[in-house]
């Protein structure tokens, strides 16, 4: 439906149809009447724009003249003169046509112009995927939420939430794909929001809530959790399903924070704390956090130098068969920092993973049970299969199978030496991609085995689709085989239909003897554990393969 604006008293329409200053347009508009004011004498001026739903409003029924006001090479509006009255007799002349072009022309201009500095400004301050806030903007917008909440002595809550292993989508699926997701997570969160709150990206896959008036802590709990529902439920697009959990840390005004910038990082490290706790998970602060965050930063910083000055170091674990002779060795990683001693795995490979460390130091490991196995043949030593851990975000790398092959040419190592070890977790994140990656690794001659098997999945099936050679029954249910209504079936049933896929199968982490007669009852094949002592240093290690009868006397 048409709408016609009198000029003089609806110029905040204008604005709502433009989204531009009215009082800047307004001030040239009327430049250009008072410029040509004795040749509009006894008329008056429209703009009119077509808009659905909306009602006629004249300015004027008498002859009428118009030009239409052109923006990005589309008509706008319509700029239009015409006489108050059907009764007053008016004409235009060419000149007033041309001094009406004129001014559409320069609305035109005007409107584009701001048109453009609205958007340069939204750019400057709204994330370009998801038009969240970005942060330099969320951060103003939780001052000023803050400065209110102090007015009102109330309370507020700062949620940050980071969705769990979005690296391993990107680097599986692609960042198209990675970036359909961030979309819509935006859109998710926006959903559940309520009159007053805010949200934002920080950047990558970290995203914040503020809950500017929440009752008390529980509520905050209660609407978080709901955020969490919300981007748990599976995403579909392009052919793709993806179920995505997220981790989130909740900081409240004034308990845990009386700036932004305070609220932000103790929210942040509350997050850390729900990822370390296994992902999937929510965490209010504690003060506890900030020394645990100051920990964090300083063993990444470390971590990052650790390579280069040499800090890391392998330790070898036997794999025994059943009849007490070796029948390989597994890698695993030692941190000795110079001043801090020797670093739990359980404590930097966490960190590791996060900050994207994982990928060169598990090379440098693949790289340095090589050298050491070819090492050992060169010298004689018994020759030895070597088992190697991957970490997930290693294995969905597109060059980890030229990344082993590179590893085993530089060292001269036999591929048929070497096993790597893949979590079932990690390998049922993609399965369809993981069979393709395996196959690459097995066409090079290496053999794969399944790790901690039990922990995920818990079904043999999938194993039936995977070029794998053998399994690691998860230390969990040795523990247990001696339980009441223990796991000792469950073991059985699990080295029973193994076999009957020609798979071998190891039972880790046995550290008793009546562990070890069990395990062999129950038909593994092969075992390792502390029940044959400790893990080893390389020198330990070399001893033990020069002498055959020194591996017959550990059991």
């Amino acid at each position: 439906m048409t709408i016609l604006c009198n000029l003089a008293d609806h110029w905040k329409e204008l604005h709502r149809l433009s989204t531009t200053s009215y009082e800047t347009l307004s001030d040239a508009f009327q430049d250009h009447l008072r410029t040509g004011r004795r040749l509009f004498k006894l008329s008056e001026g429209t703009i009119r724009r077509e808009e659905e739903d909306s009602p006629e409003i004249s300015a004027g029924s008498g002859p009428r003249i118009e030009t239409p006001i052109v923006v990005e090479s589309e008509t706008f509006a319509t700029l239009s003169f015409s006489s108050p009255s059907a009764n007053v007799a008016r004409t235009f002349s060419g000149a007033e046509k041309e001094l009406i072009e004129l001014m559409a022309r320069s609305l035109g201009r005007i409107i584009l112009e701001h048109r453009q500095l609205d958007r340069l400004k939204f750019q400057a301050r709204h994330d370009s995927l998801t038009a969240l806030p970005n942060r330099v903007f969320f951060i103003e917008l939780l001052e000023s939420a803050l400065v209110q909440a102090r007015e009102r002595a109330g309370l507020l809550a700062v949620l940050f939430i980071d969705l769990d292993r979005f690296k391993q989508i990107n680097d599986t699926l692609g960042h198209a794909i990675g970036d359909r997701l961030l979309q819509n997570v935006a859109v998710r969160l926006r959903s559940l929001l309520t009159a007053g709150d805010l949200t934002g990206r920080m950047g990558g896959d970290e995203f914040t809530v503020v809950l500017p008036r929440p009752r008390d802590v529980h509520s905050v709990i209660g609407a978080s959790q709901e955020f969490l529902d919300a981007l748990r439920e599976p995403y579909r697009f392009d052919g793709h399903e993806l179920f995505v959990t997220a981790s989130a840390g909740i900081a409240m005004f004034p308990q845990h924070g009386n700036t932004a910038a305070d609220l932000l990082h103790n929210a942040d490290l509350a997050m850390y704390r729900a990822k370390n706790a296994g992902k999937d998970a929510l965490e209010v602060f504690v003060t506890e956090d900030l020394a645990l965050g100051l920990e964090r930063l300083r063993l990444e910083n470390a971590l990052r130098r650790a390579i280069e000055n040499r800090e890391f170091d392998l330790l070898y674990q036997p794999v025994m068969r059943m009849n007490g002779e070796i029948d390989g060795l597994e890698a695993l990683l030692t941190w000795r920092h110079p001043l801090h001693g020797t670093i739990s795995p359980k404590q930097f490979i966490p960190i590791a993973e996060e900050a994207g460390l994982i990928v060169p130091i598990g090379s440098w490991v693949l790289r340095q049970a090589c050298l050491e196995g070819a090492r050992w043949r060169k010298a004689g030593y018994l020759p030895i299969r070597i088992s190697v851990n991957v970490s997930a975000l290693q294995f969905e790398r597109g060059d980890f199978a030229e990344t082993v092959a590179d590893a085993l040419a530089l060292s001269g190592f036999p591929s048929k030496c070497l096993e790597l070890e893949l979590t079932e977790s990690c390998v049922m994140r993609d399965l369809a991609g993981s069979v393709i990656r395996m196959s690459r690794i097995r066409d090079l001659g290496v053999s794969i085995s399944i790790d901690d098997f039990g922990t995920g999945y818990s079904s043999l099936s999938y194993l039936t689709k995977l070029p794998v050679d053998s399994l690691k029954i998860d230390q969990s249910f040795v523990r247990n085989l001696q339980e009441p209504e223990g796991s000792l079936p469950v073991v059985q049933s699990i080295v029973r239909l193994a076999h009957s896929m020609n798979l071998t199968v190891v039972a880790e982490g046995v550290e008793t003897a009546a562990e070890l007669d069990l395990v062999r009852v129950l038909g593994c094949d092969k075992v390792q554990g502390h029940v044959y002592g400790p893990s080893l240093s390389r020198q330990a290690t070399e001893t033990l393969l020069m002498n055959r009868n020194a591996v017959h006397a550990l059991v």
